[in-house]
């Protein structure tokens, strides 16, 4: 998992600590992610945490994190004051085959595969 504070925080030891107790917690909300996007097509932020009920601080790292890890983007489009997301052309189809022969929980575990 990227931080990406990191230069925000500049090294700050406890910042790093924190950032590194924090991982798990933080990782559980990838699936979240992947799952409604490729069940829904796109969505906004708020969309996804308010399906979840996840607060929107939750989930915003977590999205920086996922784009930064190129499994989705920003379509460019501001719907509820928010840009819509989607699943990276890569990210899709890799879910869409695996989801075919395994479930969609396969498919997302392979398309997190390595970021937690």
């Amino acid at each position: 998992m990227l931080d990406v504070t990191r230069h925000k925080h500049r090294g700050n030891r406890n910042s790093e600590a924190a950032f590194e107790e924090g991982k798990q917690r933080f990782a559980k909300h990838y699936p979240d992610v992947v799952s409604f996007l490729f069940t829904f097509e796109s969505g906004t932020s708020k969309a996804i945490a308010a399906y979840y009920g996840i607060p929107l601080n939750a989930l915003s790292g977590r999205l920086t994190e996922l784009k930064a890890k190129g499994i989705i983007y920003d379509t460019g489009v501001r719907e509820d004051g928010c840009g819509v997301l989607k699943l990276t052309d890569n990210a899709y189809n890799r879910m869409r085959s695996i989801k075919f022969l395994e479930g969609l929980d396969a498919a997302v575990e392979d398309v997190l595969k390595g970021i937690k």
